[in-house]
């Protein structure tokens, strides 16, 4: 049986009104560890240096740095909800949530963190963060049995993929609107800031 096999089984056997706990107990980990994490590469309740704890925390094993023993640098934040907490896409719960997440992602201890996701058990989502801005690489999906393989292996693949540089585009169809100054500056600055290794024009 695979781990997402194990995954869909837990999920759909959560109880309806299931609390953020007991998604916590009973869901965390299989989700992380359907995504390639093994349980000693997987921290929970880690403290993001503001105060706050996030409420599980992920990063692959390198050498003798395991991640549940030093700690350090994580690569991906998890933080759950209940299922009595709507987490549909627009919802005054679902902004609250993001934002939340954004705040860890951004936070001292995870400046190192390139995933975040959020769920309740019914919905999924999945950000990206680059330097300061994190933004969403999915949709904040449905889970249902049909479906949880698929989003599963598909979250997978993005966060398993090598970085990948940042393309802006500045576009406009008529000419001399300033797509060239603007792309200019925005490379300079950029490049001052020191916020990437190149930076193209």
């Amino acid at each position: 049986m695979n781990k997402t096999t194990n995954l869909s089984k837990l999920l759909f056997n959560l109880p309806e009104n299931a609390s953020e706990a007991v998604i916590d107990v009973n869901f965390a980990s299989v989700l992380l560890n359907a995504l390639g994490f093994e349980d000693q590469e997987i921290y929970p309740q880690y403290p993001d240096g503001n105060g706050k704890f996030v409420d599980r925390a992920a990063r692959k094993t390198v050498g003798d740095d395991v991640f549940l023993f030093t700690k350090t640098n994580p690569y991906l934040l998890l933080e759950l909800k209940g299922k009595e907490i709507n987490l549909a896409q627009g919802s005054p719960q679902y902004n609250s949530t993001v934002k939340q997440l954004k705040q860890y992602l951004l936070a001292p201890n995870c400046r190192q963190a390139q995933w975040g996701m959020i769920t309740n058990s019914i919905h999924l989502q999945l950000f990206r963060r680059h330097g300061k801005v994190v933004f969403p690489a999915s949709e904040c999906i449905s889970l249902e049995e049909g479906n949880i393989d698929e989003i599963i292996a598909d979250f997978r693949r993005q966060i398993e993929k090598r970085n990948q540089a940042l393309t802006i585009t500045v576009y406009n169809n008529k000419g001399g609107v300033g797509k060239t100054t603007t792309s200019v500056n925005m490379a300079a600055t950029l490049t001052l800031k020191r916020k990437y290794d190149r930076v193209f024009a």
